[in-house]
C-alpha cells in the first residue's frame, strides 16, 4: 500500500533529520521562495549541496531518514511525495 507524504520542517543552525525513522520515498524536496537564505542539504554519503529560496528537485527511492538539512533560523523546507 502506498502512502502520501507531506513534511514541513523550521530550518535551525544545525544539521537535523528530514524524518526521525527510516522513510524510503519517492518525491519533491523543496524550499519557500519566502526564504531569506539557501538550505544546505547532506546526503547520506555526506556531501552538501545548497537548495536556493524556490528550488525545487525530485527524488526517487531515498530514506528521509539520511536527509539532513541547516540554514537560517525560521526559513523552511518541504518534502512532497509519497512511498511509491
Amino acid at each position: 500500500m502506498n502512502n502520501s507524504i507531506f513534511i514541513e520542517k523550521d530550518v535551525t543552525a544545525s544539521f537535523q533529520k528530514l524524518s526521525d525513522a527510516d522513510l524510503v520515498a519517492s518525491g519533491e524536496l523543496m524550499t519557500p521562495p519566502s526564504n531569506a537564505a539557501d538550505v544546505e542539504v547532506k546526503g547520506s554519503n555526506g556531501s552538501v549541496v545548497h537548495f536556493k529560496p524556490g528550488q525545487s528537485n525530485p527524488f526517487r527511492s531515498i530514506n528521509l531518514a539520511e536527509v539532513q538539512f541547516k540554514g537560517t533560523v525560521g526559513d523552511k523546507i518541504v518534502f512532497v511525495g509519497g512511498t511509491w
